[in-house]
């Protein structure tokens, strides 16, 4: 955590990877009366994201004391089965409490623009404790 006075910045570099291998697949068909058994053999398939992305966190006292705006801007790249696609994202959102600590709320904008690709999510929660 970077602390800049009216804000802080959160630097993130990640690293996923995962792999999925089914292997061969036996299916048992029926035609016309006659039985048969195929075996299909199914490749397995590698992911992996490395992302760099800073975080800042903006307090917005004005609207509650535990108000908080994000704004994350990322560079990203992704490989699957040795295809390899990087870009931008951005994630926006705004999460707080309440000054009785009783209610909690977020919502949140993601975008990330891989070559010709494009992935848009939106998250909202609100939580109240009783």
């Amino acid at each position: 955590m970077i602390d800049r006075g009216s804000f802080e910045i959160r630097p993130e570099l990640s690293l996923a990877y995962g792999f999925t291998d089914i292997g061969d697949v036996n299916f048992d068909t029926t035609t016309l009366g006659s039985t048969d058994g195929l075996i299909n053999a199914i490749d397995g398939v590698d992911f992996g994201t490395l992302r760099l992305a800073p975080e800042f966190l903006i307090p917005l006292e004005s609207l509650s004391e535990d108000a908080i705006l994000e704004f994350k801007p990322s560079l990203l790249c992704e490989c699957t089965d040795g295809d390899r696609a990087c870009g931008a994202g951005l994630r926006i959102g705004l999460h707080g409490t309440s000054d009785n600590n009783l209610a909690t709320f977020g919502i949140s904008v993601d975008a990330d623009r891989l070559e010709k690709t494009t992935r848009v999510g939106l998250s909202a929660s609100i939580e109240y404790r009783f």
